[in-house]
């Protein structure tokens, strides 16, 4: 992981607060668990960033992605996490209702944060990443995916590809049989950086409409990952509360 001890300290402030004035943790959440079922709806959806640039790109991306899918972005909730979240916002960041989707991307340090709302919450993990950006549009990219978002490193990689980006990639999953799907077929031309992509494709997976693919473990695009020290790390995912 990559952040500053002044990143650190300011996470583990929040959590320090959680552990003192909340009442015991439900126990550890269902990682990685296996999506709903198609006759469970989804009672809502919400963003959840950080502030940083690539992040507010993937809400763009994600956003983009509802809006094709014929929803109303206006009534999608977005969420800031900040350092200096209170415990008021944290509590009200816990108290989601019962089949909420939770889809964002937040810098490894800011993950302290989200991974505690997800023990707290019970929350299932139907995809994470960790993404690590370096020098010009080269960047690195480690997903864990579910049935609910088999292939996406495959995916991700194509759409990079065609946005002339350098990255390497990979891919592990609980899915079962996986090196028998089919190759994902030819997807429609994306453009846009590595940051608002990657919403795209996880704002299908939080409506529940990826189709799986073939889990490919590493891919190279272009010239790869040209770089051996980090500029910024993120995590992305999508969750069900």
């Amino acid at each position: 992981m990559n952040f500053n001890r002044r990143e650190f300290i300011a996470a583990s402030a929040v959590l320090g607060a959680a552990a003192a004035l909340a009442p015991k943790l439900t126990g550890p959440s269902s990682w990685f668990g296996d999506a709903k079922s198609a006759d469970q709806s989804v009672s809502g959806l919400q963003i959840l960033r950080s502030a940083q640039a690539e992040p507010e790109t993937f809400e763009k991306g994600v956003l983009r992605s509802l809006e094709a899918a014929g929803m109303a972005t206006s009534k999608i909730a977005t969420r800031t996490l900040s350092g200096k979240m209170g415990w008021q916002e944290w509590q009200s960041l816990t108290a989601m209702a019962p089949g909420t989707v939770l889809v964002g991307m937040v810098s490894e340090a800011e993950f302290i944060l989200v991974n505690e709302l997800f023990r707290e919450t019970s929350a299932r993990v139907l995809s994470q990443g960790n993404h690590q950006t370096g020098i010009a549009a080269h960047t690195r990219h480690a997903f864990k995916t579910t049935d609910a978002s088999a292939g996406l490193g495959g995916v991700f990689a194509q759409w990079l590809k065609q946005a002339h980006q350098h990255a390497f990639i990979q891919e592990i999953s609980t899915r079962k049989a996986t090196l028998s799907l089919p190759r994902s077929g030819k997807t429609d031309a994306q453009t846009g950086d590595w940051s608002e992509l990657l919403g795209r494709a996880l704002g299908q997976v939080a409506l529940g409409r990826w189709e799986p693919g073939r889990i490919e473990s590493r891919i190279t695009v272009g010239a790869g990952d040209a770089f051996t020290t980090p500029k910024a790390g993120f995590v992305s995912f999508v969750a069900s509360v």
